[in-house]
C-alpha cells in the first residue's frame, strides 16, 4: 500500500480467524514424522575426518568418503538443508512451549492500554487531546511487535518451503541413480575394507586398521538408517508445504491489518479517533491473540 493510500484507507477489525492457522499447525504435526525421521538420520551421519583412536589416544584421522567426492558433496548438501529445517521446527516448538505466550505479552498490553482509554469515551465522543500521543504510541508498538512476528514466521515458513523443495532432489538422488544409497553403501564398504585391511594384517599397524574398520562400521550403519527412513520420507511433504505457506500468509495478513490500523490512528484527531478505534474492535483483537497463543500451546509441535 502506498503512503497516500494508507492515509485514506478505512481501518478494519484487528481480530482474525485463528482456525486457518490452527489447521496449518495440525497438518504440520500430523505429517512431520516421516520428514523428521529423515532429518534425524541425515544429521547423524558422521562426516569428514574421524579420529582413529588406538589405546585411548588419537593416532590419526580417517575420512571414509575421501575417494567418493560426489557422494560426499550430496550428503553434505542434504545435511545442511536438514539442519535448516531442524532449526525452523525447533523455533515452532519453542512457540508451542512458551514463546507464543511471550509474544502476545508484547502485542496485547498496548492494545489493552488503548482499549482502556477508549472505554472512558462514549460512542462518537471526543478523545482527550492529551491521550492522542499515548494512543498513537501504543498502536505503533503493537504494530511493531506484529511486524517482528511476521518476520519470524516468514523466515520459518520460507525455510520449511525451501527445504521441502530441495528435499525432492535429495530424495531422488539417494533413491536411484549413481548415488543410490544401497549402491554407495556397497562401494564405500568395499573402499573401507581396501583402506584398512592392509593395516590390520600388519602387526605394527593392526590397531590403526581395526580402528578404521570401526569408523567405517559407524558410518555404514548411519547410511543404513538413512536408507530405511528414505522409503517413507516423502509421505506428507506436500501437505506440510501447504501448511507452511498458510502460516506465512496468515502472519502477513495480520501485519497488513496492523500496519493500516497504526496509519489510521496516526491520521486521526480528537474528534475522529474514537470512531477509528472502535472500527478496530480491540476486544476481539485481544481475544484473537489469546486464542493464537492457546492453540500453539496445545499444538504438540
Amino acid at each position: 500500500m502506498t503512503a497516500s493510500g494508507s492515509l485514506t484507507a478505512e481501518p478494519e477489525s484487528l481480530g482474525f480467524d485463528v482456525a486457518p492457522m490452527a489447521a496449518a499447525v495440525r497438518t504440520i504435526v500430523e505429517t512431520r514424522d516421516p520428514i523428521m525421521n529423515y532429518i534425524k538420520a541425515a544429521r547423524a551421519i558422521p562426516m569428514g575426518e574421524q579420529p582413529i583412536v588406538v589405546d585411548g589416544s588419537v593416532g590419526s584421522y580417517y575420512d571414509v568418503l575421501a575417494k567418493k567426492p560426489a557422494f560426499k558433496s550430496a550428503l553434505y548438501q542434504a545435511i545442511q538443508r536438514a539442519n535448516g529445517l531442524a532449526d525452523n521446527m525447533s523455533t515452532l516448538h519453542s512457540w508451542a512451549t512458551g514463546n507464543a505466550v511471550l509474544i502476545i505479552g508484547n502485542i496485547n498490553p498496548p492494545l489493552e492500554i488503548v482499549r482502556s482509554i477508549l472505554a472512558a469515551v462514549p460512542s462518537g465522543g471526543t478523545i482527550n487531546p492529551a491521550d492522542l500521543p499515548r494512543i498513537r504510541e501504543q498502536m505503533q508498538m503493537a504494530s511493531m511487535y506484529v511486524m517482528l512476528l511476521r518476520m519470524a514466521m516468514k523466515q520459518i515458513t520460507t525455510g520449511i518451503t525451501d527445504f521441502l523443495t530441495h528435499f525432492i532432489i535429495d530424495h531422488d538422488t539417494f533413491a536411484a541413480g549413481p548415488l543410490e544409497l544401497g549402491r554407495m553403501r556397497e562401494e564405500v564398504g568395499r573402499q573401507i575394507s581396501e583402506d584398512a585391511m592392509p593395516l590390520v594384517l600388519n602387526p605394527f599397524y593392526e590397531g590403526i586398521g581395526k580402528a578404521m574398520l570401526q569408523v567405517g562400521r559407524v558410518f555404514l550403519a548411519a547410511i543404513d538408517l538413512l536408507a530405511q527412513v528414505l522409503v517413507n520420507s516423502r509421505t506428507g511433504h506436500e501437505a506440510m508445504n501447504g501448511a507452511a505457506s498458510a502460516l506465512g500468509t496468515a502472519a502477513a495478513t495480520a501485519w497488513t491489518k496492523y500496519d493500516a490500523a497504526a496509519t489510521a490512528v496516526y491520521a486521526s484527531d480528537s474528534a475522529t479517533m474514537s470512531v477509528t478505534l472502535r472500527k478496530l474492535q480491540l476486544t476481539t483483537a485481544i481475544e484473537s491473540w489469546k486464542q493464537w497463543a492457546e492453540f500453539f500451546s496445545k499444538s504438540n509441535l
